[in-house]
């Protein structure tokens, strides 16, 4: 089976679950050819895309493509509509015609933004079946014409329940069967298990991630501020990363409070090795995003390495409080604060609840018992299925 996965950037350091799936796929038997997406920054109207090229006015598969326009989206004017389908409609013909050359028999989109747009109009253009991966951002804040995606796909894999639950609600009930919970998962026989930790003192609490509001980070740097003997690294990249900044001075944390930029996989999977918890300060922004299912999660759990996280998107449906980590409400410093100050004092009750978190990854968020559930369900050939 070759397959085409349109992707955003890739590889991406706060996506690696896409480059573990591809990876994945391919021992499975799968041929995959990734198509990575650069997004415009600026306007794309129709002028100056056929401008352009053309030559695209003339082929037929441009027209099949077009037929999948979300008309009324765009004649709403919504930007970003007109950016992801209009825009991407030289990127989705250039595609095309390599996949076609190719062979490749199945269309496959990450993210349901622009990667969806650009994969629903390639496989119109080829007559392909089309399937789509949905996550986080791209339902919660930043979708538009989600109904004409999923329309256009024959499944749509959902990562989490709480992503799954809020795409059903902004899709029409009878298409509601076409989405389905896949979670991404991670390779658990290759980390190390140790929760019997020694700890540190002062404490070395550890997060990671991009510096956007739902990451929430802003109230975890409050809360160590509040915590008398730790010091946290903050790892990652992102916009909030000057506010941050500013935010450690003001509290004069500047000696407790790193942010090192983003580390690579070892390097993080080492520091994580080197830490008493792990802190994941989830939180809704303000234009509704949030998180799903973080992977720096699983990896945390899959080495022993407790868990502080605040309940927000799919965080809880990992961390089951006083179960597999400590999960308190979004938003809070002090309740953060005290959170970690009972995975550190509670040794037994964090002992547990780090080896239930490495069963649960086991369990339900394995790489490759869930890729070969996502290789069944969308790309295995239907008299293959059993």
């Amino acid at each position: 089976m070759k397959i085409a996965y349109i992707v955003g950037t890739y590889p991406s350091p706060s996506e690696q679950f896409i480059q573990r799936e591809v990876e994945a796929l391919r021992e499975l038997g799968a041929e995959v050819a990734v198509y990575p997406i650069v997004c415009e920054a600026g306007f794309a109207c129709p002028w100056c895309v056929l401008g352009k090229h053309v030559w695209l006015c003339c082929l037929p598969r441009t027209w099949r493509a077009v037929a999948r326009l979300p008309f009324g989206e765009l004649a709403a004017l919504r930007i970003k509509a007109w950016k992801e389908f209009v825009g991407g409609l030289d990127r989705a013909s250039v595609y095309a015609r390599d996949i076609k050359a190719k062979g490749i028999g199945r269309v496959h989109a990450h993210f349901a933004t622009k990667p969806a747009a650009v994969g629903m109009m390639i496989a119109a253009m080829l007559r392909l079946p089309f399937t789509m991966s949905a996550h986080a951002r791209d339902v919660f804040a930043d979708g538009v014409a989600l109904k004409h995606k999923v329309a256009a796909a024959e499944r749509v894999v959902l990562c989490s329940q709480a992503a799954l639950d809020d795409l059903a609600s902004k899709v029409p009930a009878h298409l509601h069967d076409r989405l389905v919970l896949i979670r991404h998962g991670i390779d658990a026989a290759g980390y190390e298990f140790s929760p019997a930790r020694t700890l540190h003192s002062p404490a070395r609490l550890l997060a990671a991630g991009r510096f956007v509001e739902k990451k929430g980070l802003s109230f975890l740097i409050e809360a160590v501020g509040a915590l008398d003997d730790c010091t946290c690294e903050i790892a990652g990249r992102g916009p909030l990363e000057a506010r941050l900044r500013e935010q450690i001075g003001q509290l004069g944390l500047e000696e407790r409070v790193t942010l090192p930029g983003w580390l690579p996989p070892e390097a993080l999977r080492a520091k994580m090795g080197d830490s008493d918890a792990l802190v994941v300060p989830s939180s809704v922004a303000r234009d509704g995003d949030r998180d799903g299912v973080p992977n720096v999660l699983l990896e945390a759990a899959a080495i022993g390495l407790p868990v502080v996280a605040c309940d927000a998107g799919g965080v809880g449906e990992f961390v089951i409080d006083g179960e597999t980590g400590r999960l308190v409400p979004a938003g809070d410093p002090e309740v953060i604060a005290e959170a970690v100050r009972a995975v550190l004092d509670e040794r037994e009750t964090t002992r547990r609840s780090a080896v239930n978190a490495r069963k649960k990854v086991e369990n339900e968020y394995n790489l490759r018992e869930n890729t070969r559930l996502l290789f069944d369900s969308l790309f295995r050939p239907q008299q293959d299925r059993s």
